[in-house]
């Protein structure tokens, strides 16, 4: 500002003393254009310490505007970096407790499917002794049967003599049945001997009758007493027989019971760790999928932790950079008013050496010289006065409406400049047995129907529920999703909207810095123009003044005195030139950095805008895929639970009523009563009357899944 100033000097002296250097060697008026020169200076100086004062206020207001924007920016920043911290942190916590939980879960989906390999060879080799045994015991049953019915079929044949000889011939398969039965695993060891010992018996009375009492017999017509006794013999092996076929068909049912129900609890075991490693196994996809996501959350935390640190790094230098810059320049235009007012203090010490000197000659001057032109009449500074403290009232008037102390400030400058003064996110037999038969094969059908459907109802029910609840963890996690994806979006669309306004604000600020650079280089273009031609006018002062004291003779005092004013202003015109200059190249050093600094925060901020943008586009994208997967899930869901509770309807069991399920009961038991009645015409079922009447193997056999049916029904 004050090499400004001195420019200013120089332009007047330029423009006013070359014009009168040939009047001034001729006359005493170059004198008096020194002193209007010395005025004009001082206005001079006072209009480009308004320029400047102007000038200081837009880089003063620069300062403060882009210095709350790089706080601002940096405290977000500063805050974004603490949050996307806290983000990893807790997305490194998730990934740490997923693996552990996810290595815990195949520990255990492992262990349930060797339980569930070894129950099923565990049953594999039960089932293999199961088929054993009843293969066995069945064998017996059937060699039982066989043995009934050849025995009721020789008893019912007439006793003769010449039937004897039959029987002796036609003995021999029933012996051999027997035999067979002895030796069968399904017999026990009392059985087997109370087996041998009446086979033994019964050869040996069929086979001491001779043909003497047969014919006797026959004689008189009395039965054979062989025939007799081998037909009691029969009877009794007949009886016995039935008691090891009853034991045989108990054990046979007993070992298809057990086997039933070693089934049935190898089916549960089997559905309960099956069920259990389906849970433990969606469980397991779940946490590798969370533990995917959590991969995914970490780094975006860490990419977005590590743009955050650039850019508060950015900012914090971009923020010292201003304030070294703003520091400096505030120094500046300090040191540069200071030097203002030295100047005007130097020129107005020199318009007083001379006119001190030229008080005395005046009058001699003018008697001298008649055509001599007048010095400038007070009018034209008063008028300059009047008008520059016209400025400040309006200066401050405007500042007092606009409560600005800069302004304020501005016009008290400007009242001492006017003063003279410087400022500064799942047949009847037949068929009676037949309707036996039948009503067994009904009872029997509705269980195996019941237990079918109780199994399938069962089944559907456990896969029903279990896609039930897979499908309705499906929703929640998509819908969990999607207010996740809103709330990101929603983030990253006010992140994107700061931004942009933080983009908006460092090209204003480069606007607004580019205009201050373009002012202060005007400036400095003006005031090294006025800094030369300055120099130049005090050249040819000099030049005048030593030339007009050389003509006065004496007083060579005050002459050296004027002189020396001009020569030090002269010489700190040179000095203020070069330190021009050097605060110019300076000057456009700061705001080449300052550019620079703003350029790096705008490439840093438009990436993560783009950046943002993108991630916005594709969350948009990902949202509208949820969206549409969560409709099909729910979709599926409601299909499902429909599907539950039409399931539920028909297998979860309704409460019946005493006397409904008594009704039922009784109609079945009476029904098998009447098939019994159709058999010994009284209800009652007699075992000897079955055998005399028809086939006792099937008869009896009948009757004693008759009876375990009945007992069932009761």
């Amino acid at each position: 500002n004050a090499m400004k100033i001195l420019l200013s000097v120089c332009v007047a002296l330029l423009g006013q003393l070359v014009a009168a250097s040939s009047a001034v060697l001729d006359s005493f008026a170059p004198v008096q254009q020194v002193l209007q020169v010395l005025s004009n200076l001082q206005q001079k100086v006072t209009e480009e310490g308004a320029a400047a004062e102007k000038v200081f206020a837009d880089e003063k207001r620069f300062c403060t505007t882009r210095s709350r924007e790089l706080r601002h920016s940096h405290d977000g920043l500063k805050a974004a970096q603490e949050k996307h911290d806290a983000d990893l942190s807790q997305a490194q916590l998730e990934l740490e407790s997923l693996s552990t939980k996810i290595e815990e879960l195949a520990n255990a989906v492992a262990s349930d499917e060797n339980d569930l390999k070894e129950a099923e060879d565990l049953r594999a080799k039960d089932a293999d002794l199961f088929a054993e045994a009843q293969k066995g015991i069945s064998s017996t049953v059937d060699a039982l049967d066989r043995a009934l019915g050849l025995l009721g079929h020789e008893q019912r044949r007439g006793y003769q003599s010449t039937a004897m000889l039959q029987m002796e011939e036609n003995g021999a398969p029933i012996v051999a049945a027997l035999s067979a039965i002895v030796e069968a695993s399904g017999v026990s060891v009392a059985d087997q001997h109370q087996l041998q010992s009446m086979l033994q018996r019964y050869r040996t009375e069929t086979s001491e009758e001779d043909a003497e009492d047969a014919a006797l017999d026959a004689a008189f017509g009395l039965e054979p007493a062989a025939a007799a006794a081998a037909k009691s013999a029969t009877s009794r092996l007949i009886g016995v027989l039935n008691e090891i076929l009853e034991k045989a068909q108990g054990e046979l049912d007993h070992l298809r019971s057990n086997e039933q129900r070693e089934l049935r609890s190898f089916e549960l075991r089997k559905q309960s760790l099956s069920d259990r490693m389906g849970f433990k196994k969606r469980d397991l996809a779940s946490a590798k999928e969370a533990r995917s996501e959590a991969s995914q959350r970490k780094a975006v935390a860490e990419k977005r932790l590590a743009s955050a640190h650039t850019g508060l790094g950015e900012s914090a230098a971009a923020l010292q950079d201003l304030q070294k810059t703003c520091l400096q320049k505030a120094s500046k235009f300090e040191e540069e008013t200071q030097a203002r007012a030295d100047e005007v203090k130097a020129l107005q010490e020199a318009k007083e050496a001379i006119t001190s000197q030229m008080q005395g000659s005046m009058s001699f001057l003018q008697l001298q010289r008649r055509g001599l032109k007048a010095a400038p009449t007070p009018a034209a500074s008063d008028e300059a006065t009047a008008a520059a403290m016209a400025a400040a009232r309006s200066v401050r008037r405007l500042a007092v409406r606009a409560d600005s102390p800069a302004l304020i400030e501005l016009a008290g400058r400007l009242d001492y400049v006017a003063k003279g003064r410087l400022g500064s996110s799942g047949d009847a037999f037949k068929r009676v047995r037949g309707l036996i038969g039948e009503m067994i094969g009904r009872l029997q059908s509705e269980a195996h129907a019941e237990a079918d459907h109780q199994a399938f109802c069962d089944k559907e029910m456990s896969v029903a529920s279990l896609k039930r609840d897979d499908k309705q963890s499906d929703v929640d996690k998509l819908s969990t999703k999607i207010d996740e994806s809103k709330s990101q979006l929603t983030l990253l669309t006010e992140q994107v909207g700061i931004l942009r306004k933080e983009l908006s604000d460092i090209a204003q600020s480069k606007l607004e810095i580019d205009q201050v650079r373009q002012e202060e280089k005007a400036l400095f273009e003006k005031a090294r123009k006025d800094t030369e031609d300055g120099m130049q006018g005090l050249k040819m002062a000099l030049q005048i003044m030593r030339t007009f004291y050389a003509k006065m003779g004496g007083s060579t005092g005050r002459s050296g005195h004027a002189v020396s004013v001009l020569e030090f202003a002269a010489s700190e015109m040179r000095k203020r030139a070069v330190e021009l200059e050097a605060r110019e190249s300076q000057a456009a050093a700061e705001h080449k950095q300052i550019s620079s600094d703003s350029e790096v925060m705008q490439a840093t901020k438009q990436h993560e805008v783009e950046a943002r943008t993108a991630d916005a586009s594709a969350l948009d994208k990902l949202l509208n895929e949820l969206s549409s997967d969560h409709a099909a899930a729910k979709e599926e869901l409601d299909a499902l639970q429909d599907f539950t509770a039409k399931l539920q309807e028909q297998c979860v069991a309704k409460p019946e009523p005493y006397e409904e399920r008594k009704q039922r009961r009784e109609k079945e038991i009476s029904g098998l009563k009447e098939a019994l009645t159709a058999l010994d015409g009284s209800g009652q079922l007699q075992p000897s009357s079955l055998i005399d009447a028809g086939d006792k193997t099937s008869v009896n056999t009948v009757f004693l899944q008759l009876r375990g049916s009945v007992q069932a029904a009761a």
